[in-house]
């Protein structure tokens, strides 16, 4: 049998009455809808926190649709929807299919003043957003030719788990979904086993970033590696849990920072904030932002000497690169002079995220961003993400809570210390 294609609709609270017409158009025969629709008009679970629950079901729908009405646009939940559904977009496009239905009063000079901008929504299928109808009309037609829906970001970090977690024997793979408090979402499709039910609520309790009666990720791991998992497998699990602690959508506007520019992918700056931005939270962003990508890399050099910016920092990202291959069989950067570099990762799928200070001369800044068009620069802007000097520069909003990153910093470690 195969699985209903999953919609999930964005929309803003006052425009439920217009969300109700697209969705009924969408859902068609009511006694057997060609779709699934995941709004929170209908989908919510009674006693349960509606932010967490629309952020799981943008993480397991196959396709969305952004109702961007004048009253979408004052919104500021329905621009982080917009902000992780156009992440999604980015990181699966050959399978993620997103649709904005923008009103005929929206103008992008209104989208650029409410921070829509830097989602590249000008790039995206638009769908006319006055007629209930059509957009139905539009979205059906375009989902016409998927057969089977594609797996779903949710799909694979359940598959990812389920490989992990396969050395557990039933017992203790009960008692640690117990203890994560794992229920499978009730939009999920039934018929599965009791393992993989209790594996999807697993995934499901990570995605939110609980872990229940495991207060802390070191005691997730002690139990995991009594059970006799190896180090590896432990390490690979820290890394797909020990991220969500970072707020997804500011995750996701880090993911959206690749621009296409007349054939060209190019790299915007962004800028982060938190203590421990360097040695900890920079990573931590890139692996909320590409959980199934290994090749992603973050350099943090150390601060340049003053006034020499960017002839310091362009030789610490030359040698970073030679030092990522030391060991390995691919040779592609070691004994590269620096032009050499600089030219290779031109042609390179932008992979490396090089954590700068926030006080880096401007001047100096933009030479690195034209010397490096596919490096992502992030700005470290300390215990507060202030406005940066530099314009302009993608705030990773909402900020880090600095108390909250301390706790997550030392949690880390001691969960990995458990891994070794």
């Amino acid at each position: 049998m195969v699985s209903p294609l999953r919609i999930f609709v964005s929309h803003s609270s006052k425009d439920n009455a217009f969300t109700k017409q697209v969705c009924d158009s969408l859902a068609g025969n009511p006694a057997a809808p060609d779709f699934e629709l995941l709004v929170d008009l209908v989908t919510l679970e009674a006693g349960q926190a509606w932010p967490i629950q629309l952020h799981e079901m943008m993480a397991d729908c196959h396709a969305a649709v952004i109702l961007l009405t004048p009253q979408a646009v004052a919104s500021e939940w329905v621009l982080k929807e917009a902000t992780i559904l156009t992440w999604r977009q980015s990181l699966e496009s050959e399978n993620f299919k997103l649709f904005i239905a923008a009103a005929p009063g929206v103008t992008n000079a209104e989208l650029d003043a409410a921070k829509f901008g830097p989602l590249q929504h000008r790039l995206l299928q638009g769908v006319p957003g006055d007629d209930a109808a059509q957009i139905a009309a539009h979205v059906r037609a375009a989902l016409a030719p998927i057969v089977e829906p594609a797996d779903t970001l949710f799909d694979r970090l359940v598959v990812a788990l389920s490989d992990m977690l396969g050395a557990l024997d039933d017992i203790k793979l009960k008692a640690v979904a117990s203890k994560v408090g794992a229920a499978r979402p009730r939009w999920r499709p039934g018929g599965k086993t009791v393992r993989e039910e209790q594996i999807e609520g697993i995934a499901a309790r990570i995605l939110r970033g609980e872990l229940g009666q495991y207060r802390k990720l070191s005691a997730l791991m002690e139990d995991l590696k009594a059970s006799k998992l190896s180090n590896e497998i432990l390490r690979r699990i820290l890394r797909f849990t020990a991220p969500h602690w970072v707020d997804v959508e500011a995750a996701a506007r880090l993911g959206d920072l690749v621009e296409e520019r007349d054939g060209q992918k190019l790299c915007r700056v962004s800028a982060l904030n938190g203590e421990y931005a360097r040695d900890y939270t920079g990573q931590m962003y890139v692996d909320r932002a590409f959980p199934f990508v290994s090749r992603h890399k973050v350099c943090s050099p150390t601060p340049a000497v003053a006034g020499n910016d960017k002839e310091d920092y362009l030789n610490k990202i030359c040698q970073f690169c030679r030092d990522q291959e030391q060991a390995g069989l691919v040779r592609l950067y070691a004994g590269k002079s620096n032009d050499e570099i600089i030219a290779l990762l031109k042609k390179r799928e932008p992979w490396l995220f090089v954590i700068l200070p926030s006080n880096i001369d401007e001047k100096q800044l933009s030479q690195l961003a034209l010397l490096f068009p596919r490096v992502f620069f992030v700005l470290a802007t300390g215990k507060v993400l202030d406005p940066s000097p530099h314009d302009p520069v993608v705030r990773l909003e909402p900020p880090v809570s600095v108390e909250l990153e301390e706790e997550q910093y030392f949690n880390y470690f001691d969960a990995f210390a458990a891994t070794t």
